[in-house]
């Protein structure tokens, strides 16, 4: 996560609350140029306290809020760059939704996650088109790849006429 949000913007704030405890961690890549040297800034609740979403995450026992601040990469160029960053926040709206489908809906009795984006939860998406009439649940398969074992759960979509 690190990595990929500061490819995107220059300064990362990541707090999370975990048995009632809240504690929050930042990347500042101005900071690093300055010290020369890869440093994290550990924060206390009163730098915490202010950020966006950090009252709201006290609400609940166990939760984390990612803040990117400082965008210099993911909107270099933008003529507009309040629509560029909606069309981002889109864009990774629907990736999440799709990529963590399975825990997002709950399905195959795991834990169930949520996820929001400014406040937004992320929709449940059904990528296997599971409700629709004509969609075939087919029986697990397990193949063995590099000593692993890899369980794949196949699906018979309908055709579009279904």
């Amino acid at each position: 996560m690190k990595t990929a949000s500061l490819s995107q913007c220059r300064r990362l704030t990541v707090v999370s609350r975990r048995d009632g405890a809240t504690n929050g961690a930042r990347w500042d890549l101005d900071l690093v140029a300055v010290r020369q040297n890869w440093v994290v800034q550990l924060l206390d609740a009163g730098d915490v306290v202010d950020l966006p979403h950090v009252r709201d995450l006290e609400q609940h026992t166990s939760g984390t809020v990612v803040l990117w601040e400082l965008f210099d990469r993911a909107l270099a160029g933008e003529a507009q760059p309040d629509v560029a960053l909606g069309r981002l926040v889109d864009q990774a709206r629907d990736h999440l939704a799709l990529a963590f489908h399975r825990f997002l809906s709950g399905d195959d009795g795991g834990p169930t996650l949520a996820i929001a984006i400014n406040n937004q939860p992320l929709p449940v998406v059904d990528p296997f088109l599971k409700s629709k009439r004509g969609t075939r649940k087919l029986p697990p398969d397990t193949l063995a790849i590099d000593g692993s074992k890899v369980e794949f759960r196949p699906f018979i979509l309908p055709t579009s006429r279904s």
